[in-house]
């Protein structure tokens, strides 16, 4: 009776202790599954990191009487992730698709005016429109633009027509972007 008795406790201690096995195993396989899915989500917010796209930039120097359509150019950069804009050529060119929000503003001064437009690659997208003729002191006109963007697509601010009379330097002109 005795060796009975020590087989059903040696029964029950097994199969006491693979069920623990079969649990632990179960847990732990969920375990694995939170921890896979923390693993994911982290990697989607470092391609979201990666994928910044912001830059401000500004003018160091006073425009006067620009010609037709030409482009200006803000040549202070203060901040570029992912090297989208260019200071030499003033223009943003889309490293990746998506909606890019851009703004711009120009300070001029009394007397003088400067209509400026936001172009993407080539195509009128809005106006800026600065004017001190009749007034005092130092007009400042902001405008903004959210713009649906393909890869290698290009940005940049120039002159409406021949309005690029003065437009004031000393970083009081600036030009910025963001990717959404």
């Amino acid at each position: 009776m005795r060796n009975r008795y020590i087989g059903v406790t040696l029964l029950a201690a097994l199969s006491f202790t693979a069920g623990q096995h079969i649990y632990s195993r179960e847990m732990a396989d969920d375990h694995d599954e939170v921890l896979q899915n923390e693993i994911n989500q982290l990697k989607e917010e470092l391609v979201a990191i990666k994928d910044t796209i912001d830059f401000q930039s500004s003018l160091t120097k006073t425009l006067e009487n620009m010609k037709k359509q030409e482009t200006v150019i803000f040549d202070k950069v203060s901040l570029n992730e992912g090297n989208a804009y260019d200071k030499t050529s003033g223009v943003f060119t889309a490293p990746s698709d998506g909606i890019y929000s851009f703004s711009w503003t120009i300070l001029t001064k009394a007397g003088k005016y400067f209509v400026s437009e936001i172009v993407q690659n080539g195509q009128k997208v809005a106006y800026n429109n600065s004017d001190g003729r009749g007034h005092l002191g130092w007009p400042l006109s902001t405008s903004h633009a959210n713009i649906k963007m393909k890869k290698g697509d290009k940005v940049w601010i120039r002159t409406k027509d021949t309005t690029g009379h003065y437009a004031h330097g000393d970083d009081w002109c600036c030009f910025s972007g963001i990717k959404l």
